[in-house]
Parts: structure tokens; sequence; C-alpha cells
């Protein structure tokens, strides 16, 4: 039987098993750029032109003599009245050198070996982004309400009991006498079995007297003793303890490529000038050099004589 006056307690405790949920926490992207070439360069040479400047100079051929008869020391040997001057006039020879010249124009241009170098860059974009594993424990609680009840328990004691009891039990003695036959055929020494009687004659015997425990009126007796507590729990559920930790971080790498500037490089070196020469006739140069041979002579003679050496 339940008391009154129960004890209630209340607490708190888990329900049944937790359940674990692995889900991943991204961190703080990280963001580097690197600036690389995107393929090989290229290069153009461009030949830059300055300022001609021109030289000539003569070059001179093959010359070529030529001699032709002439006078010299002309002296009028008539009167300087006459009307037709007579003169006196020594023979020579007039030689004449020809030389043909040819101008040489030499035209010089400066030139400039400009290369222009054009190396095509890139950016590549990383993009470095952390995950965390991230195991969320969730434990069902429940709060628990337990009403503890005292008891007793009623009892009732039976003692068993027991008594001797004693049977006599009267007994009769049988006793039965047999009387047996036996001859002696003739002519032998071994008995033979003929016939066989029974005397039963009865007699009152001694009693049997037996002792047995038998049971006896049993003694009951009533009381009360405590017997265990009886508890009444009623749960009601409540918030979960949720619990996170984290686990391994991964790093997810993503990358993209953007075109950056090209870079530009201009060097310039100066090479051989071009040269050029171009030939045009020049004035020949023509030298006369005239020698007398000593012989004299009449130039417009004016008689017969004279017109015989005339020159």
């Amino acid at each position: 039987m339940r008391q009154p006056d129960p004890s209630v307690a209340i607490d708190e405790r888990d329900a049944g098993e937790a359940t674990v949920e692995r889900t991943e926490r991204p961190g703080t992207p990280v963001v580097t750029e690197e600036e690389r070439d995107a393929a090989p360069s290229t290069s153009e040479d461009v030949v830059v032109l300055g300022t001609p400047s021109s030289t000539d100079r003569t070059v001179l051929g093959a010359s070529t003599t030529t001699q032709a008869p002439t006078t010299i020391d002309c002296r009028q040997v008539n009167d300087a009245r006459a009307a037709r001057p007579v003169e006196r006039c020594e023979r020579a020879v007039l030689t004449t050198v020809t030389t043909p010249t040819t101008v040489v124009t030499t035209t010089t241009t400066s030139r400039e070996l400009v290369t222009t170098t054009t190396q095509p860059r890139e950016t590549l974009i990383t993009t470095t982004t952390p995950w965390t594993e991230v195991f969320t424990t969730t434990q069902p609680r429940q709060s628990c309400t337990t009403t503890t009840y005292a008891t007793l328990i009623d009892t009732e004691t039976t003692q068993q009991t027991e008594r001797t009891r004693t049977t006599t039990q009267p007994t009769t003695t049988t006793t039965t006498v047999t009387t047996a036959v036996y001859g002696f055929p003739r002519g032998t020494e071994v008995p033979t079995f003929v016939s066989s009687s029974d005397a039963v004659t009865t007699a009152a015997g001694t009693p049997e007297v037996t002792d047995a425990l038998v049971p006896g009126t049993p003694v009951v007796t009533t009381g009360v003793r405590p017997g265990a507590d009886e508890a009444d729990v009623e749960c009601d559920p409540i918030a979960p303890i949720v619990t996170a930790v984290d686990g391994t971080t991964r790093q997810q790498v993503e990358t993209a490529v953007e075109a950056a500037a090209a870079i530009v490089t201009v060097t310039s070196a100066m090479i051989d000038p071009l040269v050029v020469d171009t030939e045009a006739p020049g004035a020949p140069v023509v030298t006369t050099s005239v020698e007398g041979n000593g012989e004299t002579c009449m130039a417009t003679p004016a008689v017969a004589e004279q017109r015989r050496n005339r020159c």
C-alpha cells in the first residue's frame, strides 16, 4: 500500500542517442594576384633612316692624246703699213691630252635598327578559401519528475505444524508344510519322486506398529512491514544540448586568368649606313702643250716664194 506524502524530484536527462551532423564552414578567402608571361614574346625590327649626306669625287678615266701642227712665235715681217700683214712663224706640234672624268656622288644615309619587343602578360588570380569540417552533436534532453512513494506490505505468516500418527497393523502367520514321497524302484538305488502334499495352518501374528508425522493445523499470524519504494516517472522533452566541434580544414583553390598590359620594350642600335654611289659624266680634263721644232714658215704669204713655205 502506497503511503501519503511522496517525495518529488525533478531532473534532466538524456533522451535517446545523440545525432551527429557533418557540415562545412567557409572561412575568409585569400586572394592573391600574380602577373606572369602569357605567351612567348614577339619582336619587330624597323630600320629608321636618318638624314642623308652626299659627297662628290671625280674619277679620271683613260686619257687620249692627239697632236696637230701649229705655229708659235709669229712675227710680222713686212711693212706694218702693208694692207696684208705677212708673218713668219715657227712650226710646232700642238699636243692635246683629253682625260674623261666621272663624278661619283656617294650618298650616305645613317640607319638605326629599332627593335620593339612585345611581351604579352596576364594576371593569375588565385582565390584560396578554407573550409572547416563542423560536427554538430544534438543530444535530445527531457525533464523527468519522479514521485516516490513509501509502501507498507501486509504480511500473513502461516506456521505449519505436524503431529505423530501411530498405526497398528494386525498380522497373520501362515505355516505351509510340504511332504514329498520318494520311492526306490526295484534294482535301483536312486530315489524317484512319487508325490507331494501341503498342509497349511494359520495363526495370529505380532501386529506392526508404525509412527508417522502428518501435517497438523497451521498457525496463521498477520502483520505489516515496510515495502520497496514505488516511483512514478513522468518525462517531458526540453531543449536539446547542441555542441559543435571543428574537424579538419581543407583548402579550396580557384584560379582565374585576366589579361594584363603587355610589356613593350623598345631598343635601338646604329647599324651600317646605307651607302649608294651614283655616277655621272664630268667635264673632261684637257691639257695642251705646244713644242716648236725649229722650222719656220710663212703665215699669210704674199708672194710665191712665201707661199711655198706656207705654214
